[in-house]
C-alpha cells in the first residue's frame, strides 16, 4: 500500500532540513573560529554562553528552514494557481516515492532514534548503580558546602559503585561518591564537593539533557558534536572557577582532578568532577592568570539572528522552488484544490483538482455541472449537453493536466 503523499511531503522536507543543517554548520564552525582568540580570553561563563548560542542556532537553522517552507505552502490557501504543463510531471503522475530525499530523511530519523535510545539505556544504567546512604559526617559536610556555594537545593548524598563523584537527577539531585572520597585529603574533598555541588547550583544536569537530545537531532553533523564538546568543556571550566571563586585551592582543584582522571568512567548522563577528555585542558586554565574581557560575546546574539534569518530565507527558497516539493504538497492529504485554466486552438477551458479528482469544470467560461464531468482513474472526459466528449484529460494526484489539443470549430 503506497503511503499518502503527504508522508512524502514531510520526508523531502525534512531532507531539505538536513541540506540546511549542513550549510549551517560550516556557517557556525567558521563564525567560531572568527573568533576563538577572543572567546580565549573570557570569563568561563561567557564562553560557555557563546558556544551554548552557537549550538543552538546550528540545531534551530533546519527546524527555522522547514517551518519557514511549511508556512509558506499553508498560507497558499485552499486554492492553488497552477499553468497546465505541455506534459506529465517528469516524475510521472504519482506523488508517491520520493527517492534519495525520502532514503536521506528516513536515515537521518534513524539516527536521532538510536541516540535517543542511547540516552535512555545511559540513564537506565545509571539507575542501576547499588547504593546506600552516605555516613552522616559527609552528609554534614555537603550541607556546608551546598550553603557556602549558594545551593538552595535538597541534595541527597549517595555512596555507591561509582569510579568518580558526579551528579544525577535532574529534577531531584543526588551526589554519587565512591568510597575512595573520604580517603582524600580535607582541601582536595572539599574542592571536588564544591565543584559537584556548582553543577547543581547550574541546573547543569537538567540543561545538559537537553542538548542531548539537540545533539541526537544534528547527529550527521560534525560540527555539532564539536560545539556539544566545547560545551561541555567550558560547564567543567565554570565549575572550577565557581569552585575557587568559593574558597577552593587551586592546586587541591588540579590534585583532585589528576587523582581522580585514571578512574574517570562517567557517562554523559551525570555531571562527574574528572570528565573525560578535559583533564589537561582544565589543568591549563587553573593555572593561567585572569582573563581579560574581551567583548566578542556581544557579537554572538546578532551572528545567531543572522543565521536564522539566512535558514528562513532558505526555507522560502525551496517552497518556492523546488516543483517536486509542491506536487507533493498539492497530492497529500490536507493539499489544496489546483485551479489550472488552460488554452489550445478551440478555446479556453478551466478545472477545479484536488487529489487527482476534478470538483469542477468550465469550457469557454461556461460552468459544467457535475453530470458533465467523467472521471475514470486519471482520465476526465468534459462532455457537452449531448453527452458529446469535449475534450478528454489526463489528471494526475499533483493537479498536473494534459490534454491532445482540440482543433478549432469552422
Amino acid at each position: 500500500m503506497t503511503a499518502d503523499p503527504g508522508f512524502h511531503y514531510l520526508l523531502r522536507l525534512t531532507a531539505w532540513g538536513f541540506f540546511v543543517l549542513l550549510v549551517a554548520g560550516f556557517v557556525v564552525e567558521l563564525g567560531w573560529r572568527m573568533r576563538a582568540d577572543a572567546l580565549a580570553r573570557e570569563h568561563p561563563a561567557a564562553r560557555h554562553r557563546a558556544a551554548v548560542y552557537h549550538f543552538v542556532a546550528l540545531a534551530a537553522a533546519p527546524l527555522v528552514a522547514v517551518v519557514v517552507a511549511l508556512t509558506a505552502h499553508l498560507r497558499l490557501g485552499a486554492v492553488v494557481e497552477r499553468a497546465p504543463p505541455t506534459s506529465l510531471p517528469l516524475f510521472g503522475s504519482s506523488a508517491g516515492g520520493s527517492g534519495g530525499p525520502a532514503l536521506l530523511a528516513v536515515a537521518w530519523l534513524t539516527g536521532v532514534a538510536v541516540m535517543t535510545l542511547h540516552l535512555f539505556v545511559q540513564h537506565r544504567r545509571l539507575r542501576a548503580v547499588t547504593t546506600h546512604p552516605a555516613s552522616p559526617a559527609l552528609q554534614e559536610e555537603v550541607a556546608r558546602v551546598a550553603a557556602l556555594v549558594g545551593c538552595r537545593r535538597a541534595v541527597r548524598v549517595r555512596v555507591g559503585d561509582v569510579s568518580v563523584p558526579q551528579v544525577t537527577g535532574a529534577v531531584h539531585p543526588t551526589l554519587l561518591v565512591p568510597c575512595s572520597l573520604l580517603r582524600l585529603p580535607h582541601a582536595e574533598r572539599h574542592a571536588v564537593l564544591l565543584h559537584e555541588l556548582a553543577h547543581v547550583v547550574r541546573n547543569d544536569l537538567a540543561v545538559n539533557l537537553v542538548q542531548r537530545f539537540v545533539l541526537a537531532l544534528t547527529w550527521p553533523q560534525p560540527v555539532a558534536w564539536a560545539m556539544y564538546r566545547r560545551i561541555a568543556r567550558e560547564r567543567e571550566a565554570c565549575c572550577d572557577r565557581l569552585a575557587v571563586d568559593h574558597g577552593a585551592s587551586r592546586a587541591a582543584l588540579a590534585r583532585s582532578l589528576v587523582a581522580l582522571a585514571p578512574r574517570s568512567s562517567a557517562t554523559n548522563a551525570a555531571m562527574a568532577m574528572a570528565a573525560p577528555g578535559t583533564i589537561a585542558w582544565r589543568l591549563g586554565q587553573l593555572a593561567s592568570a585572569a582573563v581579560v574581557p574581551a567583548r566578542s560575546e556581544r557579537l554572538t546574539p546578532f551572528a545567531v539572528a543572522l543565521l536564522l534569518c539566512l535558514a528562513g530565507w532558505a526555507g522560502l527558497g525551496f517552497a518556492d522552488r523546488d516543483e517536486r516539493l509542491m506536487d507533493l504538497y498539492v497530492a497529500g492529504m490536507f493539499g489544496p484544490a489546483v485551479a489550472i485554466n488552460a488554452h489550445d486552438p478551440a478555446g479556453r477551458f478551466g478545472l477545479l483538482v484536488r487529489r487527482g479528482r476534478v470538483v469542477e469544470a468550465s469550457i469557454a467560461d461556461r460552468p459544467l455541472g457535475l453530470a458533465a464531468i467523467r472521471q475514470r482513474g486519471a482520465e476526465v472526459m468534459l462532455l457537452d449537453s449531448s453527452r458529446a466528449p469535449l475534450v478528454t484529460i489526463r489528471v494526475s494526484d499533483t493537479g498536473r493536466v494534459v490534454w491532445k489539443a482540440r482543433t478549432p470549430i469552422r
